[in-house]
């Protein structure tokens, strides 16, 4: 179980107040400390502590569970032994986004904190909640998030691409290959699958220009390079900073070359 004391932290007067309340109503086996507001808050947040989306930075999370609507709703009490010094609970977990809305029945105990008297709510599956947040995130996943990490992979690849448009004409079928592993690897970075538009554009002149005659042999002698298309993409290679890449680079062309495409 995922658990929680009512108001955790430094609650405020309310908080605390709102606490007591739906413990006294636990403690005279009242149902209606279910669906108390101190209960129910509880809920929701170890439903949203319970969320934790593959290679999403804390930023995007906390962007997210800000912008995702989730309540509580149709709560009951599920059925308790009397005897027992807790409560069972039962809610709809609501979860929306945009004009969609996403729902998962869920179940919680409520119990006494022996060591301070104070009221503990334990989610019975905090799968559940966390696979409702989830679905819920797809459309602010391609709204929001995905078209963030492109925008930050084309201001890395910026730099790299305008070395390669400067200089493509002398750069080495080696140094335009490393300038590509450069594209990918600051792509990577932002969790990105693919590339920004930017990247995309650029990647596919590099892959143009290394298949130009004056590269043929050199990449005879380059068993990394395939036939056009996504068999050509090459795993991302650890090295220096997109930047600092493209300044290495820029820095060994001579005074005066132009970038001017060729035929």
């Amino acid at each position: 179980m995922t658990a929680a004391t009512a108001c955790d932290g430094e609650p405020n007067g309310s908080q605390a107040a709102a606490a007591d309340t739906a413990l006294r109503m636990l403690e005279t086996g009242d149902g209606r400390a279910c669906a108390a507001p101190a209960t129910t808050q509880t809920v929701l947040q170890l439903a949203r502590q319970a969320f934790r989306p593959y290679r999403w930075s804390e930023g995007e999370t906390r962007a997210y569970l800000d912008a995702v609507g989730l309540e509580a709703v149709e709560i009951t009490v599920a059925e308790t032994d009397t005897s027992a010094p807790w409560m069972e609970c039962e809610a709809t977990l609501r979860a929306s986004e945009g004009p969609q809305s996403w729902e998962q029945r869920i179940g919680y105990r409520l119990a006494k904190q022996v060591d301070d008297a104070s009221l503990r709510v334990e989610l019975h599956d905090a799968r559940s909640t966390s696979a409702l947040l989830n679905r819920a995130s797809e459309s602010y996943v391609r709204d929001v998030i995905t078209p963030a990490r492109q925008q930050n992979a084309d201001a890395a690849a910026a730099p790299l691409c305008a070395t390669f448009r400067q200089y493509r004409q002398t750069l080495s079928f080696q140094e335009i290959s490393d300038l590509k592993h450069e594209l990918h690897q600051a792509a990577e970075r932002q969790n990105l699958v693919g590339l920004g538009p930017l990247g995309s554009t650029c990647l596919s002149e590099m892959e143009t220009e290394l298949r130009a005659p004056r590269h043929r042999g050199e990449a005879s002698k380059d068993n990394r390079v395939a036939p056009a298309g996504p068999q050509a993409i090459t795993a991302p290679q650890q090295g220096p900073s997109a930047p600092a890449k493209a300044n290495r680079i820029a820095s060994t062309m001579p005074p005066g070359t132009t970038g001017q495409d060729h035929d």
